[in-house]
């Protein structure tokens, strides 16, 4: 994935409880209902009625590049964290599945394929043996 080392790291540290449903994430998402992990600034709103206000002087969180650019991220920000990402990543989105707690490692893709279709393969193999 491209994403920031610190993301996918707490990805692989976060449990099956510590992602939750939030609003807060926006202008780029405004009102819309993300599943993210708990960080700060997650903890801080969770709970609260309304998310908060648009703020077009919201101070700066971070900065990204894309396409090449850099792009302030302000407080609230939907951008999520990649590899050119700096900034305080307790502030920023990020969304993660309830799956997240079974993740145990960043692997490459075709590695994870690869493990998936073996253990498959066995359990075909196992299956068809005890026909």
């Amino acid at each position: 994935a491209n994403a920031h080392a610190q993301y996918k790291q707490r990805i692989v540290d976060a449990g099956v409880a510590d992602t939750t449903l939030t609003r807060i994430f926006g202008p780029e998402w405004y009102d819309v209902t993300t599943r993210s992990l708990r960080n700060r600034i997650v903890r801080e709103w969770e709970g609260k009625p309304q998310p908060p206000p648009l703020d077009p002087q919201a101070p700066t969180i971070g900065h990204s590049q894309l396409g090449g650019q850099v792009v302030p991220m302000p407080k609230f920000s939907a951008l999520l964290p990649t590899p050119g990402t700096e900034g305080d990543f307790d502030e920023m989105c990020m969304v993660a599945g309830e799956s997240s707690g079974l993740v145990h490692a960043v692997e490459p893709a075709g590695d994870v394929v690869r493990k998936m279709a073996e253990e498959a393969e066995a359990l075909i193999q196992k299956w068809a043996g005890a026909r």
